[in-house]
């Protein structure tokens, strides 16, 4: 599975929160209509339109399963975060 790399713009440091919640706004389609999460096609065509443009529909469905812990199909912004910072949490 293909890691997300999203670094700031800033000389390429990793993500601060501020930046996480700008992405997660930017990838939320319906602006926080359904408790504030994505789905799977809210994330492949935000990072399309990110400029993600070489990202096959598979790893981002991979990326998807993985991030989605609760199982739902809709990702949370802190199951987001986690995906982008790598971490990995129970529950």
């Amino acid at each position: 599975m293909r890691k997300l790399e999203f670094r700031s713009v800033r000389g390429g440091q990793p993500q601060t929160d501020e930046s996480l919640r700008a992405i997660f706004a930017r990838l939320d389609r319906d602006c926080g209509g359904f408790t504030r999460s994505i789905e799977l096609d809210d994330l492949y065509d935000g990072l399309f339109e990110m400029g993600m443009t070489d990202i096959s529909r598979a790893d981002v469905e991979s990326m998807f399963l993985v991030g989605n812990r609760n199982q739902q199909g809709r990702m949370t912004e802190q199951e987001l975060r986690d995906l982008i910072k790598g971490e990995k949490h129970c529950g």
